[in-house]
């Protein structure tokens, strides 16, 4: 999973594949059990974003849904700087995390299509914030970005015209600028991938 947040909160998205058991895309707003190793993270990402993420015990996702008879409330876990499966730092080990909201529960769909706009999802509050790119293609790619945006930004979904995932910042700052009529500036690319996505 990938893990991001801010001082304002902490979340997490599952690394999704066109195949079970991880065809859902999911995001979560999660807090470290740990009051100190939460504060700690949270501190740390607020001064310098960049991409960390968790490796989960194993649990059924299907937990996760919006109906589940028996939703998850908390999972150990073990968080990495950079990728887990890619040569990733282990930072904290054994952590309970906790699930304070699921935001985002989304099964994919296997068949090959393209939607004629790129939908994305705009997660946090306050001016530091994050956009999501939602996965409603294949193939199609995992994309997050950290944005600035004016505190008084609603929660919003956005659509894009176009294919492609441009991964440079100056490029989304503008287009999402020009689209929503004010400043939004886009401060780092965490996550951009399209390896499982195919």
């Amino acid at each position: 999973m990938v893990l991001f947040g801010n001082a304002q909160g902490l979340y997490a998205m599952h690394l999704a594949m066109f195949h079970r058991p991880h065809d859902v895309q999911a995001v979560l707003r999660i807090h470290l059990a740990d009051p100190a190793a939460d504060a700690r993270l949270r501190r740390q990402l607020q001064r310098q974003p960049a991409l960390w993420t968790l490796e989960p015990e194993r649990f059924d996702l299907d937990r996760l849904a919006p109906a589940s008879p028996a939703p998850l409330q908390r999972f150990g876990a073990q968080l990495f700087r950079a990728h887990f499966e890619r040569g990733g730092h282990p930072e904290l080990a054994r952590q309970q995390v906790v699930v304070d909201a699921v935001l985002l529960f989304q099964p994919l769909d296997p068949a090959y299509h393209q939607q004629p706009a790129l939908r994305y999802r705009l997660i946090g509050t306050g001016r530091q914030r994050f956009l999501l790119k939602r996965l409603d293609s294949r193939p199609d790619a995992d994309l997050l970005l950290a944005v600035t945006v004016s505190a008084r930004t609603p929660q919003t979904e956005l659509q894009r015209d176009g294919q492609g995932w441009p991964t440079d910042p100056r490029h989304w700052s503008a287009r999402l600028s020009a689209q929503q009529g004010a400043a939004w500036t886009v401060t780092h690319v965490l996550y951009a991938d399209d390896a499982d996505l195919h």
